[in-house]
């Protein structure tokens, strides 16, 4: 048992540790300006915006909805597909209410009613997908906000210049602190440990919001794949099948979590959804380097305990004395190493609750131990994150 043990904390230390040096590498090199590409705008090709919506407020379709009508792109261009469940009465009747915004503006829109049962938002995605014709298809959740007036017309740009798919920032954000903390987290991931990871991997990973890609590039990897998380699942069939794959520079922002509860219920479907990815990267047909890299990064979960052990390590070394001197440097290095992500975005001049910045260790070490739940609760349906 004790040899157990040993093997989960050197493996959990590794993996932070890895996760500590890269985020290093990006905070002090220019590889956030290089990775995030600024493409020239572009106008001819026809898109189709999906939405599939669920348990969805009128205020949060209608933020979205106003997102695609202030984007300067040719409205004859887009099409507007929100995909909604049948058994979900309120927000059929909320969709039917703001569809209006869209007409209002010649926007061409069909409201697609979904018969099967809800099992993923990736199945909502696919079951549409036949009615699909345009030549790129970008995905919006219901409640994302999208000031970047020129948006549609840079992600059209990027993939006229030879891009399959790319990827946008999506920032979680809202006034409390728990919110704020999970602004820290977007804005770290983004700004600093994304791009040193794409660098590193010479292949980027991409949100599943604000994703852009072609309808034929869709159809290469055969639709949205049923995973929790289908958008880290989609960079393993992204690299199998050697599609090119950028980073826009563009910030499509969303309301973070509202209380604990949910934010639980949302990093356990994650860390689920991660862990999912981690063994589909064992079997895929990629080439090594991007094999290792991609495991190590889809086992940040286990990582993220590794928080939570060096903290609960340090505390026992006060009160029982125990005397490991190599254990202690590393369970020191993982907590400093927690301090990075704070600390950083004063350096980036980010704008960021003080409070926050100084909550933000004990938040990493409650979402460490939250990281061994993702595998050992029974089976779960949490679909919808509550951020009202």
């Amino acid at each position: 048992m004790l040899e157990l043990l040993s093997i989960v904390m050197f493996t959990s230390y590794f993996i932070q540790l890895f996760h500590v040096a890269v985020s290093v590498y990006g905070l002090y090199s220019n590889v956030n300006r290089e990775v995030w590409i600024n493409p020239p705008l572009s106008y001819n090709s026809r898109i189709c915006v999906l939405i599939p919506a669920y348990m969805e407020s009128v205020e949060g379709i209608e933020r979205t909805f106003n997102s695609i009508v202030r984007q300067r792109y040719p409205r004859n261009l887009i099409r507007v597909i929100v995909i909604a469940e049948k058994d979900d009465v309120d927000t059929i009747r909320n969709i039917e209410r703001c569809l209006p915004i869209l007409k209002a503006y010649n926007i061409k829109y069909d409201l697609i009613i979904k018969n099967s049962p809800r099992s993923s938002k990736a199945s909502s995605l696919n079951y549409v997908l036949k009615d699909v014709f345009e030549d790129v298809v970008c995905i919006y959740d219901v409640d994302d906000d999208v000031f970047d007036e020129y948006q549609i017309a840079k992600a059209v740009g990027m993939i006229n210049s030879g891009y399959d798919a790319l990827g946008v920032k999506v920032y979680r954000v809202g006034g409390g602190i728990l919110q704020n903390l999970t602004t820290i987290d977007c804005i770290f991931w983004y700004e600093i440990l994304l791009p040193a990871l794409s660098r590193i991997l010479g292949y980027p990973l991409i949100s599943g919001e604000g994703l852009f890609i072609t309808r034929r590039a869709l159809n290469t990897v055969n639709g949205f794949p049923e995973a929790l998380a289908e958008d880290a699942m989609l960079s393993i069939y992204f690299a199998s099948k050697r599609l090119n794959v950028g980073l826009m520079n563009s910030i499509i922002y969303e309301k973070a979590p509202s209380n604990v509860l949910s934010l639980v219920k949302q990093r356990i479907r994650w860390h689920r959804g991660y862990f999912q990815c981690a063994y589909k990267t064992l079997k895929a047909k990629i080439p090594l380097k991007i094999k290792v890299i991609l495991l190590i990064t889809y086992l940040a979960p286990i990582g993220l305990f590794a928080v939570s052990i060096a903290f609960t390590y340090l505390v026992l070394t006060i009160v029982m004395s125990i005397n490991n001197t190599i254990t202690l440097w590393w369970s020191l290095a993982i907590i400093l190493g927690s301090f990075l992500a704070p600390f950083s975005l004063i350096e980036r001049h980010h704008k960021v609750s003080y409070t926050a910045m100084l909550l933000y260790t004990p938040y990493r070490i409650m979402l460490g131990f939250i990281a061994p739940l993702s595998l050992l609760i029974p089976k779960v349906k949490w679909y919808k994150t509550v951020r009202t």
